[in-house]
This record gives C-alpha cells, sequence and structure tokens, in this order.
C-alpha cells in the first residue's frame, strides 16, 4: 500500500492534469490567456519533482547533487514522453482519435523544448523551495 506521503504530489499532478487538460480545453483558456501551458508545465515539472524526491531520494544516503540530477532526469524524462504524446497526437489524432485531438495542445520544435524546459524548472524550484523550507525547519 502506497504511504499517505505521495497522495499531495499526486494529487497535485491530477490536478493539474485536469485544469490543463479538460477545464483548459472547454474554456479555451490557451487562447485567452498567454504562455497558459507553460504555466502548466512549470506546475506539471514542480508536481513530478516533488513526487520523484519522496519517492527517489527523501531517505537515501545518495549525496545531494545527485538527488537533485536524480529529480531532475526522471522529471525531464516524464516531461519529453508527455512531448511526444502531444507530437503523436497532432499527427495521427486528426485522422484516428479526432477526440483526442482536442484535448493535447501540440506545437512546433520551439514549443516543445519550451514545455521540457518549463518542466525542469518547474522541478528546479520545488527542490529550491524544499532545500529552503529544511533548513528553516517549517
Amino acid at each position: 500500500m502506497p504511504s499517505v506521503k505521495y497522495f499531495y504530489p499526486i494529487a497535485f499532478g491530477i490536478f493539474i492534469l485536469f485544469v490543463g487538460v479538460f477545464v483548459s480545453g472547454v474554456f479555451n483558456l490557451y487562447g485567452l490567456i498567454p504562455h497558459l501551458d507553460k504555466v502548466y508545465h512549470f506546475s506539471g515539472g514542480f508536481a513530478l519533482g516533488w513526487f520523484f524526491y519522496i519517492y527517489l531520494v527523501k531517505n537515501s544516503s545518495i549525496p545531494k547533487f545527485k538527488q537533485f540530477i536524480i529529480v531532475l532526469s526522471a522529471t525531464c524524462f516524464i516531461a519529453v514522453l508527455w512531448e511526444y504524446a502531444e507530437r503523436l497526437s497532432t499527427l495521427y489524432s486528426p485522422q484516428y482519435f479526432p477526440i483526442v485531438g482536442r484535448w493535447f495542445q501540440g506545437g512546433d520544435l520551439n514549443d516543445t523544448l519550451l514545455d521540457i524546459l518549463a518542466a525542469i524548472i518547474g522541478a528546479s524550484v520545488f527542490w529550491i523551495i524544499n532545500k529552503l523550507l529544511n533548513k528553516l525547519k517549517v
């Protein structure tokens, strides 16, 4: 049985997915709010950084810098998988799965790279906030 400590990052991630994919799609928020996609990718990276921090390195004897690299690598891996899903939905959903294309916002190479960067920055911000809070013992 998974520990309750995983609940918050998973719940936050599901919330971001729900708002980012469904609510924004239904109300066309991507068209109304510039760069909203980057906010969602940043938030998703924050949630992933939080999850992987708990899952991979919280009680580890691995040096802190290596922990940071592991968290960023795992977050980047998931961000790349998400971007592949966006790209594949752009290529194939209009023809084979039209309903899927409505919920994914595919873009060009620049958009893809900035989305991945936003996720990496989100995980990095989580790491920095977590380290500052641990120093303050909040």
